[in-house]
């Protein structure tokens, strides 16, 4: 990317996550949550644009916004816990959190994953996200891929979540199919669900009016099939076998990659003292 938007998008975001670390006040906390996200959609976008515009696969990228985006929902979590969190507007959307957790998953890092599931999911019943029926009636009612990673993620670790607290999409499909088969032995009746989880992803990445939410309408989201990548992944932590080849198109195009092992662990010592600010305020 050109050094104009490197410095916008980059250095500004990791220059303000440094003096987080350093200061830890309440003039900088604010910023630390939002720093991260800026930092996570930075690494997603450089590993699309690398891959898509150069020819050229980093994973370390992949690693990075994974890392940053987990870190946000471990920052957001413990302010919340705090009672700081909504003072420091660590809030986060539906979609937000399903990208967070579609990226874990396809790091093929299980603990890490689980905890974030876990979080999240605690996250329903507190301002994180906010989604219980009594705190925002129908606010759970947008975003089915959402629903479709957390549903999944609970199956897969063998957790729980009491639906009846919370306000659903009305139509679950083309999700339902594969909730119901999340951990099929047939290859052939995955690559089936898939492309229909392909074409509603394809469907739901054109706005046509301003008012028109989309499950992934974001040019970060538009080609990049993290909600099927993770579904993938527990499969594949199911024991089951992965198609060898997608008949979607979506499916057959850089960004469908799932990376064959786990990625290494990725920090920085920034950020594990921005997170310690976090603790520590």
């Amino acid at each position: 990317m050109d050094a104009v938007k490197r410095e916008l998008f980059l250095e500004d975001a990791e220059g303000k996550l440094e003096r987080i670390a350093l200061q830890a006040s309440e003039d900088s906390l604010p910023y630390l949550c939002q720093s991260l996200e800026d930092l996570a959609h930075w690494y997603l976008v450089d590993f699309q644009h690398r891959l898509l515009n150069e020819g050229e696969r980093h994973p370390e990228s992949l690693a990075a916004a994974a890392a940053h985006a987990r870190a946000q929902v471990d920052v957001s979590s413990l302010l919340f816990k705090k009672g700081q969190g909504a003072r420091f507007s660590c809030e986060m959307l539906p979609d937000t959190a399903a990208v967070s957790l579609g990226l874990s998953l396809m790091t093929g890092r299980r603990e890490e994953a689980m905890r974030l599931f876990d979080q999240l999911r605690a996250g329903l019943d507190t301002q994180l996200l906010d989604l219980h029926k009594e705190g925002r009636p129908g606010s759970g009612e947008i975003y089915r891929h959402f629903w479709f990673l957390m549903l999944l993620s609970a199956a897969a670790f063998k957790k729980r979540i009491d639906l009846q607290n919370y306000s659903l999409p009305t139509n679950m499909q083309p999700y339902a199919d594969a909730l119901a088969n999340w951990d099929t032995e047939n290859v052939d009746r995955v690559d089936d669900l898939a492309s229909a989880l392909a074409e509603f992803h394809v469907q739901q990445a054109r706005n046509r009016s301003a008012n028109d939410i989309r499950e992934f309408d974001r040019e970060d989201r538009m080609i990049f099939p993290y909600e099927i990548l993770g579904w993938l992944r527990l499969h594949e932590w199911a024991g089951r076998e992965n198609p060898s080849a997608f008949s979607h198109p979506l499916m057959n195009q850089p960004l469908a990659w799932l990376p064959p092992e786990p990625l290494p662990a990725w920090t920085t010592r920034t950020l594990d003292q921005a997170l310690a600010a976090a603790r520590d305020f």
